[in-house]
């Protein structure tokens, strides 16, 4: 076949063909429109007419023949799948199927307009779901729809000028002393509390602690190393909502070296002597116990001492708060906790740290202050 002009192509049977872009596919590619004439000037007019009927108009010239549900599948199989975590995918595949796919399922991807987005919006807060919730599912949303911009599948994006619902961040209280020592007193009773213990001497996260493995921990250098993590992560729908998974630490801070205090490592080593083949240290059936049957037992133990308002996340930020009353270096104190910078936290931790300010202005007084 041999080519004369700007896509126009003599072809063996003697006619002329010329080919234009007619849309997008499915999956984002150009689809091409053709057309057929015995004359080389005929295709070219016929050609300049489809040109200019596809590409008058800029939008049309840009149209993807596809739903919202089409484009969405293709980007996150095609380009969210391959680089983020199982976890952080069946984070994004369970929104997208649950959340914004009922709504706006079935609307062709070049018909969303802001409207469309507010009405998501009405729906999402229909469901009585947390602000929270509804700005992280708004986030995935809007980042497929910047993808589709840059593919120039839509001409606009559909959140211009869109408020993504914000509230206002709740600090994570710290136990008090009191309370602490009364959760300790309670842990160290039976190995049901020893996750507890743990999570309040090395403020490890709850999945960290389920997936810990006792070839993480080295007794002689007095270190654990923490490197995976266990939780269950949503399906969507389906006969199975959830399922458990075992993976890496959730980023490369994540995965760190904590130190071994004594009274830790002591029980640690009890526990060890009590369990022969266990791969890991809290283990059901050659599995990790999961994450809801180790809050299972702090429930337990909180409901023993009377005290049921606080939940397992809080020994973590006790475990902090101790540190920064001890006036530790904050840059370590981040390090064991596997913060992605000494930013994230100074940002969680400032009310912790009101005693190290009251301590630095008294200093900077005692050195600097003129007595006349």
């Amino acid at each position: 076949m041999s080519k004369r002009g700007e896509n126009i192509y003599k072809r063996k049977d003697g006619r002329w063909e010329g080919r234009y872009i007619k849309g997008r596919k499915v999956d984002g590619k150009i689809q091409y429109g053709y057309i057929y004439s015995n004359s080389y000037k005929t295709t070219q007019h016929k050609l300049i007419e489809k040109k200019y009927l596809y590409r008058a108009n800029q939008k049309d010239r840009l149209l993807y023949s596809g739903s919202v549900r089409q484009w969405l599948t293709h980007w996150l199989n095609n380009e969210i799948k391959p680089r983020v975590k199982v976890s952080s995918f069946a984070s994004y595949h369970y929104k997208i199927e649950d959340y914004i796919l009922p709504s706006l399922g079935d609307c062709p991807l070049v018909s969303l307009t802001p409207e469309s987005i507010n009405s998501l919006i009405n729906f999402l807060q229909e469901r009585k779901l947390s602000v929270n919730t509804i700005k992280v599912i708004l986030t995935i949303f809007k980042q497929g729809m910047s993808a589709a911009l840059k593919a120039d599948l839509i001409m606009d994006c559909p959140f211009k000028d869109i408020q993504i619902p914000t509230e206002k961040k709740v600090k994570v209280s710290a136990l008090s002393r009191e309370v602490q020592k009364k959760v300790e007193d309670r842990a160290i009773k039976d190995d049901y509390g020893l996750p507890t213990f743990l999570a309040l001497y090395t403020g490890m996260r709850i999945g960290e602690i389920s997936a810990l493995q006792w070839a993480d921990i080295d007794f002689e250098r007095d270190a654990i190393l923490v490197r995976h993590t266990y939780q269950r992560l949503p399906l969507g729908q389906g006969k199975h909502k959830t399922q458990l998974s075992l993976s890496k630490a959730k980023s490369t801070s994540s995965q760190r070296m904590i130190p071994l205090a004594k009274s830790v490592k002591k029980k640690l080593l009890n526990l060890k002597t009590r369990q022969t083949d266990n791969l890991f240290v809290f283990e059901n059936k050659g599995l990790p116990i999961e994450p809801r049957l180790l809050t299972y037992h702090f429930k337990k133990i909180t409901r023993e001492i009377g005290i049921e308002d606080i939940h397992f996340h809080q020994l973590r930020h006790t475990f902090a708060t101790r540190c920064l009353e001890a006036q530790e270096n904050i840059a370590v104190i981040s390090a064991i906790l596997g913060h992605h910078s000494v930013k994230t936290t100074l940002d969680i931790y400032t009310d912790a740290l009101t005693f190290e300010k009251r301590l630095m202005i008294q200093k900077m007084e005692d050195n600097w202050l003129i007595v006349e």
